[in-house]
């Protein structure tokens, strides 16, 4: 089923499997934590537009492109925003960059996913066609596999830098990699009963994790003074290196 609805999205997951695995957290917690989680979730409080959210925004058109270039395959056509709902849990949700349906070597329907990173960033990668990436995106990989019910991933990756030109900027890529990523059942069920935990002890009971947010101070101090939180109001997010 796919339709518009706020729910727990492939990039929560980290950040909430982090809080039930603390050992994991330098991983997966990097940009967010479970309270910035329960903060959009429950107060409709969004984490602010980054450079890097805003880059990958920009440049997922190009890399589409790149990855037809180089590949081929049929992308499935769906709405913009698509949103997928699990079939048996609707609050887990997933936004898929795009599906294709070959014709492919791999044969059958396959998800394809998208991300821009600094070429700085390349040494966490492992080589092209493996299955080696960060934690944080294979696991959002994994609940977006789970929810679709689909058996592999093909992860695109561009590898570039920022550039500010003309006082507009824009991020060129130097490198692409595809990563080909079989669906890994223990994996997404790990992070499913952590995310029904979460959303039983917290979003079902309207309440905070007991851990300082990354994003939005203010509207949390606020929140926890019993206070309402305008919308209106500045936010304001970590410095971006």
């Amino acid at each position: 089923m796919s339709e518009k609805r706020r729910g727990t999205g492939g990039t929560d997951v980290g950040p909430i499997v982090a809080m039930y695995r603390p050992e994991l957290a330098a991983e997966l917690a990097k940009y967010a934590n479970a309270t910035d989680v329960a903060m959009r979730l429950l107060f409709d409080i969004e984490r602010p537009r980054t450079a890097v959210m805003s880059r990958g925004l920009d440049a997922e058109p190009r890399l589409r492109r790149a990855y037809l270039d180089a590949y081929g395959g049929i992308l499935e056509e769906h709405p913009r925003p698509w949103v997928v709902q699990h079939p048996l849990n609707p609050w887990a949700t997933c936004s898929p960059d795009d599906v294709s349906c070959g014709p492919s070597p791999f044969g059958g329907r396959l998800l394809v996913e998208y991300k821009s990173t600094s070429i700085f960033a390349r040494h966490k990668w492992g080589d092209a066609e493996s299955d080696e990436v960060p934690p944080l995106y294979g696991l959002q990989v994994q609940w977006c596999l789970e929810i679709l019910d689909l058996p592999l991933a093909h992860l695109f990756v561009g590898f570039g830098r920022d550039f500010q030109e003309n006082g507009t900027h824009q991020f060129l890529y130097e490198e692409t990699r595809r990563y080909v990523i079989p669906r890994d059942r223990e994996l997404a069920a790990m992070a499913l009963g952590y995310c029904a935990r979460f959303q039983a002890e917290f979003i079902e009971c309207r309440k905070l994790p007991p851990l300082a947010p990354v994003h939005n101070k203010r509207a949390y101090s606020q929140l926890l003074k019993g206070k309402p939180w305008k919308p209106t109001e500045a936010t304001e997010a970590p410095s971006q290196s």
